[in-house]
């Protein structure tokens, strides 16, 4: 999975070596530039994936930058989050009228820091791979509805078009028309054990496109079928799944692996699992039925005979751990923390970050409704919607139903699980 990269423009550079490392420790590529002409010119050569941009920058200042970035179709959906040591209100709002995603003030908390990126970042998952159209739809994740429920509300809607699937390592394609799936695309599989694969996914994301769809059905059971089938298959996965680490995580053979005591599903799986593997990919590698090669994955943790890989060691493995002196038995992670919260002076900026956090609050509905509801200088339809927005759309659909047909089943004890 390709690491995130994060730009820092920053004059002073120095201060921000500190939070530089802690990036570079949860995973991130770094790079960071003195002046807003370098940004600039890295921008539009490598693309990051977020910025962090101090405002009073040499040659080309933060707002400058801004607005060169918003008027490029390359760059113009990159997030930008500015770092001032400004700290009124009127500074963040004109900053965020300028399309600025968000507002840090010096001195800043590594924490909050590392909070603010990682949940703009996942604002923005799933932008990139959306191709510029004018077809309606909406788009949300698989953790507030799970693919079941989607296919619900789309065949209670009667809805024609395609539905986009995605998880951490895999993309499918269902496609459904007057709220049928006629047919699923996932790799070279059968279309109805294609679905079965991304009725159980439970991360991830999902773009709706309403639109005219143009491919034969493949599929002979209704979608009522396939919903009760995936239902099943989901309740099941999720009761074993409970007793994995998640899935996406990365695990290894134990040093304590004792091969003659393995079944024959588990002894496929170990010769699967050379180094670190994340669980998904051990099951989509593996020949055996999914499920069955999650309850052989069960056997295995709970053996003794797999286990999860520690943050510190993939970061090892990636070369990207460096030697940190580790007093009183201090994690390198735990001592890259304290000596961020010691230079921005921890024990003095909690009044003041509980402050930010308040006015960042007073700001959030501008960010929100201007992503998610401005059409991004004319390039972007869709609508990212949160589980309650979602909830809305299913309640509005099964009040439409119920009132066009009275005698019709009642559709209204549906629920998200």
């Amino acid at each position: 999975m390709e690491r995130k990269r994060i730009l820092i423009a920053e004059h002073e550079t120095g201060e921000v070596q500190d939070l530089r490392n802690i990036l570079i420790a949860q995973g991130y590529e770094v790079k960071i530039v003195e002046n807003g002409s370098d940004a600039l010119n890295y921008c539009q050569q490598v693309r990051p994936h977020l910025i962090l941009t101090e405002v009073s920058l040499p040659e080309i200042d933060g707002h400058h930058l801004l607005r060169e970035l918003k008027s490029h179709s390359s760059t113009r959906n990159i997030p930008i989050i500015f770092m001032s040591a400004h700290r009124t209100v009127d500074d963040r709002v004109h900053s965020m009228n300028l399309g600025v995603d968000d507002y840090i003030t010096r001195p800043f908390d590594a924490n909050e820091v590392l909070l603010r990126i990682e949940n703009i970042l996942n604002e923005y998952e799933g932008l990139d791979t959306v191709t510029p159209q004018s077809a309606k739809g909406f788009s949300g994740r698989l953790s507030d509805m799970p693919l079941v429920d989607l296919l619900w509300t789309l065949e209670i809607g009667k809805k024609t078009g395609i539905v986009k699937v995605q998880n951490d390592i895999k993309e499918g394609m269902i496609y459904l028309k007057q709220g049928q799936v006629i047919n699923v695309s996932l790799d070279d599989l059968p279309p109805k054990i294609a679905l079965m694969k991304m009725f159980v996914w439970n991360e991830g994301t999902f773009q709706v496109e309403i639109q005219q769809v143009e491919s034969e059905p493949s599929l002979v059971e209704s979608t009522a079928e396939l919903i009760r089938l995936g239902t099943v298959l989901r309740e099941q996965w999720l009761k074993i799944s409970e007793n994995l680490p998640p899935l996406s995580a990365f695990i290894k053979r134990s040093n304590e692996l004792t091969e003659n005591n393995l079944t024959e599903n588990e002894q496929k799986l170990i010769n699967l699992l050379q180094g670190h593997k994340r669980i998904l990919e051990i099951i989509d590698e593996s020949e055996m039925d999914d499920l069955e090669a999650l309850k052989a994955l069960v056997s295995l943790y709970n053996k003794g005979s797999i286990v999860e890989v520690p943050f510190e060691e993939q970061m090892n493995g990636n070369n990207q751990k460096k030697a940190i002196p580790c007093e009183d038995e201090k994690t390198w992670m735990t001592h890259l923390l304290d000596e961020l919260i010691k230079k921005t002076g921890n024990n003095s900026t909690k009044p003041k970050v509980e402050r930010r956090r308040g006015e960042r609050r007073q700001l959030e509905d501008r960010r929100v409704r201007m992503r998610r509801w401005t059409d991004i200088q004319g390039q972007r339809n869709h609508i990212y919607l949160s589980r309650s927005e979602l909830l809305m759309i299913r309640q509005k659909l099964v009040q439409q139903l119920n009132s066009d047909s009275p005698q019709a089943t009642n559709f209204s004890d549906l629920s998200l699980k």
